[in-house]
C-alpha cells in the first residue's frame, strides 16, 4: 500500500493539472477580438494618413524640378560670364 501512495498521489495531481483551463464566456471573446480590430483598425488609419502625408510630399515636391532647373540657370550664366 506504500508503494501505490505516491503512484495514487501523482496520478491526482496528473487528473487536476491536465483538465483544461476555464474558458472565457463567448461575450469576453467577442470583447477580447473587437479590441484586437480596434487595435489594427487604429494601426492601418495611422498608415493610411502617413501614406496620404507621403503622397501629398511627392505630389507637391518640386525639388528635383527646381533642382535641375537652377543648375540648368547656372551653366548658362557661368557660360556667359566666360
Amino acid at each position: 500500500m506504500s508503494v501505490m501512495m505516491p503512484w495514487l498521489l501523482l496520478l491526482l495531481l496528473l487528473v487536476n493539472f491536465g483538465s483544461p483551463a476555464p474558458r472565457l464566456s463567448e461575450k469576453d471573446i467577442c470583447l477580447l477580438d473587437n479590441n484586437k480590430l480596434r487595435q489594427r483598425l487604429k494601426q492601418l488609419q495611422d498608415l493610411l494618413y502617413l501614406y496620404e502625408l507621403q503622397l501629398k510630399d511627392i505630389l507637391e515636391n518640386t525639388y528635383h524640378r527646381t533642382k535641375s532647373g537652377l543648375f540648368s540657370g547656372n551653366r548658362s550664366v557661368q557660360h556667359e560670364i566666360l
